[in-house]
This record gives C-alpha cells, structure tokens and sequence, in this order.
C-alpha cells in the first residue's frame, strides 16, 4: 500500500443553528483518501476540506547520533 500524508484545511459549522464556521488543520497519513475524510466527517458538520500539501509517506530517520 502506498501511504501518504496529508495537509487538510477542514471549514466545519460552529453549531446546528448558525452559519458561523472555524477553520481546522489536520494530518492524515493513509492510502484512501476520500474514505478517510469521509469517516472524518461522520460526527462533524463539515462544509469544505481541501488538501493544503501532499508528501510521500516514507519515514525517515530525523534522529542524530552524538
């Protein structure tokens, strides 16, 4: 499976009864994108979501050695 990371920009609702919003950023690494938002989205009233950035989700080794 070819993993990858995500940037999202997710714009949920404030609340049921106003049409105020708040601007989140998440990460997602997966291989599925839009069933990953779409779990995201099934106890949150989110109106967009867009990718911000995409990067390959090798991991590397950011430790160092003394």
């Amino acid at each position: 499976m070819k993993f990858k990371i995500y940037n999202i920009e997710v714009t949920e609702y404030q609340s049921d009864s106003s049409d105020d919003t708040k601007v989140n950023m998440i990460q997602l690494e997966t291989d599925r994108l839009d069933w990953s938002m779409e779990q995201y989205n099934r106890n949150r009233d989110v109106k967009s979501w867009r990718v911000i950035s995409e990067l390959d989700g090798r991991k590397t080794d950011d430790s160092s050695s003394i």
